[in-house]
């Protein structure tokens, strides 16, 4: 093989770069270069292949069919070199980025961070927590952890695992509104409201044949729905994964010995490609160990009991 007619490495960069971000502006600023100077480094790498790597227009970037070809090896060599060239040094700190919603992040994952941490020193989580999910494909994040059907072309996933609708409220609330025998008492309660997690699903479940709830407090996160709850605000219906933390420190009990099943799932999604780099797999195979004990854990009777 005959490496002197390789592009340099930096011409090479500088083209992954463009067409991970779709911008020059965005690939300079990670590469701490001028628009000009990647730019020329492009120009160059165009100049070594004789053919034209992208189509420019005054308000995008989009690979031709050449380019689209050679991003593939190129990515494919580059993590390679990475990933080698990381071996010589099992004591670097590495970077992992995490997208997360923020329910899952303040009442699932902080309880677990000081596992990871303790297992993995050398590994920097930077956790990014937002409702809208960050883009992955476009280098936003590494790895996310999604809500959803698992419906994400183009990504690697699995499930982390399934779960189910429980109603649960603070004892202080539980003694102010009186005693809530069955479903039907909650009539007579405030009925906290989520966007994204209707009432109709548990009120099915329960034998109850009402119609969702137009009045009440209404949130937009999980997180502040099952904090109003905890604070006496009303009764919510909480995802069993997040809830459980909080029945388990007393803040919140469940209502009934009723749940009902969710369609959605939480998924942990990530590129193909990106499993040559050591952090990202040591953090795949960390969340599905965790995931797999935490399913044989909750064959076992739980810490949350319905209150009476």
């Amino acid at each position: 093989m005959k490496f002197r007619k390789l592009p340099p490495l930096n011409e090479l960069a500088a083209f992954e770069a463009i067409a991970r971000h779709r911008s020059f502006t965005k690939a300079s600023k990670e590469l701490f270069l001028t628009p000009s100077a990647i730019s020329q480094r492009l120009r160059q790498l165009e100049k070594h292949l004789d053919a034209r790597l992208f189509v420019r227009t005054r308000r995008s970037v989009q690979l031709t069919a050449d380019g689209a070809r050679y991003l593939e090896a190129v990515r494919d060599a580059l993590s390679k070199l990475a990933l080698a060239s990381e071996s010589f040094s099992d004591t670097e700190t590495r970077r992992l980025r995490l997208g997360i919603v923020p329910a899952l992040a303040s009442n699932w994952l902080i309880y677990r961070l000081r596992a990871f941490h303790r297992r993995f020193p050398n590994i920097d989580l930077d956790i990014q927590s937002a409702i809208a999910m960050a883009r992955i494909e476009a280098g936003e994040v590494d790895v996310a952890i999604r809500w959803g059907k698992g419906d994400w072309p183009g990504l690697e996933k699995f499930e982390l695992f399934s779960d189910e609708l429980l109603a649960v409220c603070s004892k202080t609330y539980l003694k102010e509104v009186g005693t809530l025998r069955c479903p039907a008492d909650l009539r007579n309660a405030v009925l906290l409201r989520n966007a994204i997690q209707p009432w109709k699903p548990w009120f099915e479940k329960a034998g109850l044949d009402w119609p969702e709830p137009v009045h009440g407090p209404s949130f937009n996160d999980s997180t502040l729905a099952l904090q109003a709850a905890a604070d006496g605000h009303g009764v919510a219906l909480g995802r069993r994964m997040l809830v459980e933390h909080l029945m388990e420190q007393g803040s919140l009990v469940q209502l009934f010995d009723i749940s009902a099943p969710i369609e959605e799932a939480f998924f942990v999604v990530y590129l193909k490609d990106s499993l040559q780099r050591a952090e990202v797999a040591a953090f795949i195979d960390w969340i599905k160990s965790v995931a797999e004990e935490e399913r044989r854990a909750s064959k076992s009777p739980r810490a949350g009991k319905p209150a009476p």
